[in-house]
């Protein structure tokens, strides 16, 4: 009786995963795997595309030194690969005793250096083999040393460097699309070119876009060995950042695929600094810089207390824009303060330092700041000495204004 099933594996992962991965400690001494059944495990990664094994060896973060034993296991109907080693290097791996019936590809993937010993492994029904080519190792100059010993060594044939193309698609633009800045009310389109590489058809269920963005044309079927277009609309009503995931779902096996997207809804007579990136010399723990940019006049920022001065606060708008104003703002039910502020414009002086008092009976605790008009994408604020709290400098709204 097998001491435990691992079945139908859902995305991104094995039936078992032996690794060193995501900070854990290394692995040392023994790992055992042993009399378990791998059924319909393992899968393809989206937008890589990955393909991943039903008995899975990662050596992610460091190399894998400490010895594995995988035995007695049954994997059956695997989706790719029986048996897995990826990453930088995977030694003392023994497989033995293990039965491989119908994997998607290979009897075993090589994707790691290292070295390992498998002894009465058969394998049969392996997919890659219904494309003439040898099924049994994938093995493109890893530098792993595999030794063949009793019944694996008739069981299953040679060694390939080309893995399949099992449906798959490929995003030309899966890093991502941006839309740069956009003006409130106009619409712009962008193309996401899907390409099958595959010899079957790919059926596209659906074309998912986040908030603010919209499909104007989707693809129904991506067709073998070629493409199809998605076209997407970014339309902003807003003066903010636009930024979310566009899901693909589709008949591949490595969906859904996602990909981001992100635009700036710009009001050419409103506030240019509204959800910038902006970054500061030091900040208290959660009072970071962008609070100054969040549009809320509430959350603020506030330098480290006690990291004396002065504090900088640099504002990049994104693009080169003609401005002539800026306001500073405190939370309107803070008592009164005065603060000294210099401003520099891509690192030439803009505004001198002076001393600004933020009144709450004076403009709602704010104070504007003008000077002749400037073409400028950078800002930073030099910010020396705050009377309402002398320990470090706060901010709750940065605003810029176009000339």
């Amino acid at each position: 009786m097998p001491k435990s099933v691992a079945a139908d594996t859902v995305t991104q992962g094995g039936g078992v995963h032996v690794g060193n991965r995501f900070g854990a400690v290394p692995l040392s001494g023994t790992t055992t795997v042993r009399d378990d059944v791998l059924l319909r495990t393992g899968s393809l990664n989206p937008n890589d595309p990955v393909q991943t094994g039903a008995l899975w060896f990662w050596a992610a973060d460091a190399p894998i030194t400490g010895r594995i034993v995988a035995d007695g296991l049954s994997i059956l109907d695997s989706s790719y690969e029986a048996v897995q080693v990826h990453g930088s290097s995977v030694a003392g791996l023994e497989v033995s005793d293990v039965r491989i019936d119908r994997a998607g590809t290979f009897a075993v993937q090589l994707e790691a250096a290292g070295s390992g010993t498998f002894r009465d492994v058969v394998a049969s029904g392996l997919g890659a083999a219904t494309s003439g080519r040898p099924s049994g190792v994938l093995d493109d100059d890893s530098g792993f040393a595999l030794a063949r010993q009793g019944l694996s060594r008739v069981s299953w044939p040679g060694t390939t460097r080309t893995l399949p193309a099992l449906g798959q698609l490929e995003l030309e633009q899966a890093t991502g699309i941006d839309f740069g800045f956009r003006t409130l009310g106009t619409t712009t389109t962008r193309t996401l070119t899907l390409t099958n590489p595959g010899s079957a058809p790919v059926t596209v269920d659906a074309v998912l876009p986040p908030a603010g963005f919209a499909v104007a044309r989707g693809c129904a079927v991506v067709p073998a060995h070629g493409s199809c277009d998605v076209r997407i609309t970014f339309t902003p009503t807003a003066s903010a950042n636009y930024s979310g995931l566009l899901t693909i779902d589709s008949s591949s096996p490595a969906g859904p695929y996602v990909v981001r997207l992100t635009g700036v809804g710009f009001d050419p007579e409103g506030n240019l600094a509204l959800g910038r990136s902006i970054t500061s010399s030091s900040q208290a723990s959660g009072f970071g810089p962008a609070n100054a940019v969040d549009g809320n006049p509430s959350t603020y920022f506030e330098s480290l207390d006690g990291a004396g001065y002065p504090q900088t606060v640099t504002l990049d708008l994104g693009e080169t824009f003609s401005v002539d104003r800026i306001v500073l703002r405190l939370p309107p039910g803070w008592g009164a303060r005065t603060q000294n502020v210099a401003i520099d414009a891509d690192g030439a002086p803009l505004v001198a330092a002076a001393d600004y008092t933020l009144d709450p009976a004076v403009d709602d605790n704010s104070v504007t700041i003008t000077f002749p008009a400037t073409d400028a994408r950078t800002l930073t604020f030099t910010l020396s000495g705050n009377t309402g709290w002398p320990p470090a400098s706060q901010l709750s709204e940065i605003e810029v204004y176009a000339h």
